[in-house]
């Protein structure tokens, strides 16, 4: 809300804004999560094996085939990618799922993000579009009123014209590789001798 004195113009601001309300465009959601910290356990006996589901509208996408095996602080590095119309469908729910062999999955603590105040503020589109910072993001749960961990993450929201001319940044992990460790000792000095009745030592 903005008051301005009486037969005052708009600001061009105001009227870009108004267009963008009256008419909703179509935006691309990129979302990257880096990592968890401080989960919160999902079974009683062992850390939960954490996966990642969000929600926009009547989207819903998940990475429950690629969950972390007994994890409270994951790397997840998982890239999501969605579509909406702005004005519209806005409030992006992040959940961090608890993956079971048997019977349900549970939810361990969720985290929403509503985009029309990120497309519709001044601050965001003049300073913060282009390079959305990463994020620390609280998680929280319907039976907690405690905070259920946190995760790290950044979001892209961008015209799908522009979308289409800019690829999404790969944050996947870099492929396991086996190293090698040589350790060379080519002479000791000033060791004990002492370590025995016999005054000698006989070091390996």
């Amino acid at each position: 809300l903005r008051l301005v004195p009486h037969g005052q113009p708009m600001a061009r601001r105001d009227h870009e804004l108004l267009a963008a309300i009256l008419k909703p465009r179509e935006f691309i959601i990129r979302v990257h999560v880096l990592a968890g910290q401080r989960l919160a356990h999902g079974d009683v006996d062992s850390p939960s094996d954490p996966y990642l589901r969000l929600t926009l509208g009547s989207q819903t996408v998940h990475n429950r085939h690629a969950y972390i095996k007994d994890s409270t602080n994951p790397h997840f590095h998982a890239f999501f990618e969605l579509h909406t119309l702005l004005p519209g469908e806005s409030m992006l729910q992040i959940d961090v799922m608890d993956h079971d062999d048997l019977g349900m999955d549970d939810l361990i603590g969720s985290t929403t993000l509503d985009l029309e105040d990120r497309v519709f503020s001044e601050y965001w589109s003049s300073s913060l579009a282009d390079a959305p910072p990463v994020e620390w993001r609280s998680l929280y749960s319907p039976l907690s009123k405690r905070e259920q961990g946190q995760i790290s993450l950044w979001c892209d929201i961008m015209r799908k014209e522009r979308a289409k001319a800019t690829p999404p940044f790969d944050i996947s992990l870099a492929p396991e590789q086996k190293w090698e460790l040589r350790v060379i000792c080519w002479a000791g000095k000033n060791l004990p001798t002492d370590v025995d009745d016999s005054g000698l030592a006989d070091w390996y």
